[in-house]
């Protein structure tokens, strides 16, 4: 008894000093038996082949989009024989873009996507308190003293007190609210305060990502600035919060509503032109946002280039280098502008500027 005792001991002792086994990582790539004629079918789950629901999955080119159930499926009806690029997204993991094949017997994939750390969207909620209150925080969930609350195109702002919140008393409407805070990245917040009751808002901001170039480093004033001195009549802008009212999924069908009340239905403008990402130089074809994807969305009635800030005329000739003329002789760079207007030069399009969530 003692000696089964005592070789008891010992293997509980070898046990503890060996390490836990590891099994490899599965990687689950199958996807699911083809759906059937003009049927686009598939699965996506996250890198530890979990299933992922109310994942986003579209196809741009056909402007249409479904979202995963529970069990991580999705389906397409009515798609025609073809190939076609499909994008999954959901909040917290890296996009990721499959090239699917349509045939006889339909088209199938399987997405795989990386989970990341992001920063929470803002959260928007009702109050009693008339105008717009709000608190202001970072990553970790503390409060930050002294961030700037401003109410772009308009003169109210203040700064928050020591417990992260704010009050701004602004009367009911539509607006793009930014947070700004030295080390930290730029918040753009879009809110809609009811005539009855006012809006409460919590940010949290992050680090910045990247240090910005200097063509970006005033994009967020030049569009405070835009909004103080646009025409309303041969304008529109529409906030993530108007957008959602308008009850549209992508983001061309708004400006295509907008673009027809500016010449009272009677112009339209081309699905594959393109828009100023976050005041520019980025720009990306209109077709590819959702209202998902947007804080905010800027349409000008500019068809033609516009002057130069020096009152000299914009470079005439699309092939020609970003800051030279025909001659070559003109050092000064087209403006983030000049660059979008150029760019649609041989499509019929309107100036658009998308801000992203």
């Amino acid at each position: 008894m003692l000696l089964a005792t005592s070789l008891g001991v010992v293997a509980t002792e070898a046990r503890a000093q060996q390490p836990p086994a590891r099994l490899p990582a599965v990687v689950v790539k199958a996807a699911p038996d083809p759906p059937g004629p003009r049927k686009l079918a598939g699965v996506v789950r996250d890198t530890g082949a979990l299933a992922l629901d109310s994942v986003e999955v579209s196809i741009v080119s056909l402007q249409r989009r479904v979202f995963s159930k529970a069990d991580g499926t999705f389906l397409f009806d009515n798609i025609k024989p073809g190939t076609y690029d499909v994008r999954a997204r959901k909040i917290g993991y890296g996009p990721q873009i499959l090239e699917i094949a349509v045939d006889s017997a339909g088209g199938t994939g399987a997405f795989a996507l990386l989970p990341l750390t992001r920063v929470l969207r803002p959260v928007v909620t009702t109050v009693a308190r008339g105008g717009l209150s709000g608190v202001v925080g970072d990553t970790a969930f503390n409060a930050l003293v002294g961030a700037e609350v401003r109410v772009l195109g308009h003169g109210e702002y203040t700064q928050t007190d020591a417990s992260g919140a704010f009050h701004i008393p602004i009367r009911p409407g539509s607006y793009l609210v930014r947070v700004e805070q030295n080390g930290f990245a730029d918040r753009l917040v879009s809110v809609i305060v009811p005539p009855d009751s006012g809006k409460c808002i919590y940010v949290m901001v992050g680090p910045p990502s990247r240090r910005l170039p200097v063509r970006e480093v005033h994009n967020i004033d030049d569009f405070a600035a835009r909004l103080t001195w646009r025409q309303h009549t041969r304008t529109r802008v529409y906030t993530h919060a108007d957008l959602e009212q308008m009850n549209v999924e992508w983001v061309y069908e708004a400006v295509q509503r907008g673009f027809a009340e500016i010449h009272q239905g009677l112009s339209r403008i081309d699905d594959d032109c393109v828009a100023m990402v976050n005041g520019g130089p980025e720009i990306a074809e209109l077709r590819k946002f959702t209202v998902d994807d947007v804080e905010s969305v800027e349409i000008y009635d500019v068809r033609s280039p516009p002057p130069r800030n020096d009152g000299r005329p914009a470079a005439r000739d699309p092939g020609a280098p970003i800051g030279t003329s025909r001659r070559g002789i003109d050092p000064v760079p087209l403006t983030n502008t000049e660059l979008a207007v150029w760019a649609n030069h041989t499509r019929s399009c309107t100036l658009v500027y998308v801000w992203l969530r």
